[in-house]
């Protein structure tokens, strides 16, 4: 489901994108989720991973403070 929240947050490091979408709704409406982007040459970027809570409630809003040290990632909800 579209929620047009993709980008409320954004983090680069070492080449990769950590990128939220706070609204998104698929365990829970609104429950949020994260997604880690790196390039893929001369075609963009492309998904590597995604983050998502797995006891994600309604309204968790994952995603909109994030934090990138060394290789950790923190995603507040």
């Amino acid at each position: 489901m579209p929620s047009g929240e993709f980008g409320w947050s954004v983090a680069l490091r070492d080449g990769a994108a950590l990128v939220t979408d706070t609204y998104y709704g698929g365990t829970a409406p609104n429950a949020g989720r994260a997604y880690i982007f790196k390039p893929s040459g001369a075609t963009g970027w492309q998904k590597s991973f995604t983050l998502e809570a797995s006891d994600a409630t309604a309204a968790d809003y994952s995603g909109t403070w994030i934090a990138v040290s060394g290789d950790a990632v923190l995603v507040g909800a």
